[in-house]
């Protein structure tokens, strides 16, 4: 069947009635009112089965639905959005509901993720293959050039960071932090989404898990771009030493600022956004991975660097939970 045309036109007068496929029900018949019902809950939900009792329905739906030109409104009373490719079978025949994301991206990971697209297709950098070095890399093409702006927006912290007494209080270091979180959530969503495809390409006789704590994978740092950010953020870190000094000294200073940490728990702030940003993280990674798993292979830092940030453990939660890979 040809597409229909979904353009809103009023009828011209009475005689445009007659180009209907079936015959009119008059104006004061339920029916027709049931008949437009249905239509426009197949049109808006179509991919959910109409329900048995609309079965009988069905083929006068059709007809009512080619005849008119689309002037099929909701209960509401406002006009269904329809694609311009719409065709009404297309619709009406939909039996298999499509299956929802088990796990949609929230607002601030779109956020995120459109932010690194955006910079790469900005800003051409060369990929970061020194970083990775002999390690097999992802299988995603700009996992490398990303990971190069990320390296580079994590000096910019660092430095700008180490020339304030108060870093986490002014507001170009949060800005730039921000943007480093955001490159971060990227990495690791994209890293999540390569364990099965590098897994099955790289070492198929390993375990999701083996794979990620293997010190012949990119995995053992990309792992913890994003937990490492977040950590020192929500701890509230500050270095010490020489600014051109190799020698830095972390210092957790949260836990004197309770106020601080209310931040990452208020509604609207940029901390609550990186906290979003984190635990959407590691929901996804133990959709892949098991937890159980990992911490039987031995290597607790994978463990306890991936641990969600919640209200109900906020006193627990460890700004620097252990060591990260050298």
């Amino acid at each position: 069947m040809d597409s229909i045309d979904i353009s809103i036109r009023p009828f011209e007068d009475d005689q445009s009635l007659s180009q209907l496929p079936s015959p009119r029900v008059p104006q004061e018949d339920p029916l027709e009112e049931r008949v437009i019902e249905v239509a426009a809950a197949v049109i808006s939900s179509p991919s959910t089965s109409p329900s048995a009792e609309n079965d009988g329905l069905l083929e006068r739906v059709k007809d009512f639905a080619t005849g008119l030109t689309w002037s099929l409104f909701t209960g509401a009373g406002k006009p269904l959005n329809a694609p311009d490719s719409f065709r009404i079978p297309d619709l009406l025949e939909a039996n298999e509901p499509t299956p929802p994301d088990p796990l949609p991206l929230p607002l601030e990971a779109r956020e995120a993720v459109a932010f690194a697209e955006e910079l790469l297709s900005n800003i051409q950098v060369q990929p970061s293959d020194q970083f990775f070095a002999s390690l097999a890399t992802s299988t995603h093409p700009q996992f490398s050039r990303l990971t190069t702006h990320f390296l580079n927006q994590t000096s910019q912290c660092y430095h700008l960071a180490r020339r304030y007494n108060e870093p986490w209080q002014e507001d170009d270091f949060l800005n730039e932090m921000d943007k480093l979180i955001k490159l971060a959530y990227t990495l690791s969503l994209w890293m999540v989404d390569d364990i099965d495809a590098f897994t099955k390409e790289v070492m198929p006789e390993k375990s999701y898990e083996e794979a990620i704590t293997s010190d012949q994978t990119y995995f053992r740092y990309a792992f913890f771009f994003l937990p490492d950010a977040y950590h020192l953020a929500r701890g509230k870190v500050h270095y010490s030493g020489d600014l051109d000094s190799s020698i830095v000294g972390l210092t957790v200073t949260s836990i004197e600022d309770p106020q601080y940490v209310d931040q990452f728990y208020s509604p609207d702030t940029l901390q609550q956004q990186w906290r979003t940003l984190y635990n959407d993280y590691c929901n996804r990674l133990y959709t892949k991975v098991d937890r159980t798993k990992l911490t039987e292979i031995g290597d607790m830092r994978f463990v306890r660097w991936s641990v969600k940030d919640t209200p109900e453990e906020r006193d627990n939660f460890r700004p620097l939970p252990d060591t990260l890979p050298g």
